[in-house]
């Protein structure tokens, strides 16, 4: 599930690459003289906005592209409501760049606790020069509380190098740091993330290479 989605790029690829993996394994078992699968895709892809314009762009250019596996929802962010995620019921929860102000952080930071409670995974991408990613983070933290399975929340840095390029993952607090890359090997692996069911990854543009 994409919450605040836009025109829904996350949600309309995975729905695409979902359903080709669904076809191709349509076609083997075909071809393998074994029971076909069901026509029907098992895994719903759901793209939540509250603007209403935006998740009618999503329903277009998925009926462009003939996907039927993904639906939208209509979804207030900053709604106080603590059934929105029980509602929805996904197994993962992904948000891009959607902190436009500190009442979307907070609800934003709301409803991470309320999926994480459930059992669902929370990934979340924001831009590095995006302020009010903070205040998403220190409500998670504050909600989370100080003693918790997952530490310390910060956010992990990944220069957008392009295809091939060789990104690194750092707390935001170590930005300040100039000598850092002076102890890190050039194709250092990315740091591991947070958590297995939380992870708050921040985009540096500033480094974005097209070459």
């Amino acid at each position: 599930c994409e919450l605040g989605c836009g025109p829904g790029l996350p949600s309309l690829v995975v729905a695409k690459l979902q359903q080709q993996q669904h076809q191709q394994m349509h076609s083997l078992s075909s071809s393998s003289g074994l029971s076909p699968l069901s026509s029907n895709l098992s895994t719903r892809v759901i793209a939540t906005d509250l603007d209403l314009v935006a998740l009618e762009m999503v329903q277009k250019a998925a009926e462009e592209q003939g996907l039927t596996n993904i639906q939208t929802k209509c979804i207030d962010l900053t709604a106080d409501n603590n059934h929105t995620i029980d509602k929805i019921n996904a197994d993962l929860y992904i948000m891009s760049d959607v902190f436009e102000n500190s009442a979307v952080a907070k609800g934003a930071a709301k409803m991470t606790i309320q999926a994480l409670r459930r059992g669902a995974r929370v990934w979340s991408f924001a831009q590095s020069d995006r302020a009010q990613r903070e205040i998403y983070r220190k409500e998670l933290q504050r909600l989370l509380g100080v003693t918790n399975d997952y530490g310390t929340i910060e956010w992990q840095i990944f220069p957008l190098d392009g295809v091939g390029g060789s990104g690194r993952g750092v707390n935001s607090d170590d930005n300040d740091n100039d000598n850092d890359d002076d102890d890190i090997e050039q194709n250092q692996p990315p740091a591991p993330m947070m958590h297995d069911k939380l992870l708050l990854v921040g985009l540096d543009e500033l480094n974005v290479s097209y070459g």
